[in-house]
């Protein structure tokens, strides 16, 4: 059965992909979700801590890179020999002081993917900075790419049954 069907049938998924829906537009307000989905404020609070925080899904803002002035930056970064084997807790401690966001190794070549979000002001000085890095011998490779325009897709929640756990997408 897909999750279309169910839906029509009114199951409890379909209550759970609406209440997902008025999550991402108004936030945790189980008072005004239950009032807009006409249900009781605590059938919804349960669907939303069983269906929702207890599965691992988090209720957060979704921040606008580009009206907060911030540019995204990716790095392709290979570290030198003798930094190879403290690549993770050099890019972890830049994580923390600086605008790195996340990175992740890549599985053919072994280089380093660093996602970084930079005040726009700024965009120079980080420039300058990664480059003093690679001239002292940090990286062997570095690559910085800018980019222009990005987007966080949405959860899609007509394709995900949360009854099961598992994502029900026609192809």
């Amino acid at each position: 059965m897909t999750l279309v069907q169910r839906e029509q049938e009114g199951s409890v998924n379909s209550r759970t992909v609406q209440l997902v829906k008025l999550l991402t537009e108004l936030g945790p307000d189980v008072p005004e979700i239950a009032r807009r989905l006409g249900q009781f404020k605590e059938s919804v609070r349960y669907r939303y801590k069983e269906k929702i925080l207890n599965k691992g899904f988090a209720v957060q803002a979704a921040v606008d890179h580009e009206r907060l002035g911030l540019k995204r930056v990716m790095l392709v970064a290979d570290f030198s020999e003798t930094y190879k084997n403290y690549a993770t807790a050099i890019l972890t401690a830049m994580s923390e002081v600086s605008y790195v966001v996340s990175f992740a190794k890549s599985l053919i070549g072994g280089e380093y993917v660093v996602n970084l979000s930079v005040p726009s002001e700024l965009i120079g000085d980080v420039r300058e900075f990664l480059l003093a890095l690679k001239e002292r011998g940090m990286f062997a490779k570095l690559e910085i790419l800018e980019f222009d325009w990005a987007r966080i897709v949405p959860m899609k929640p007509d394709y995900y049954d949360f009854d099961t756990g598992r994502w029900d997408f026609e192809w």
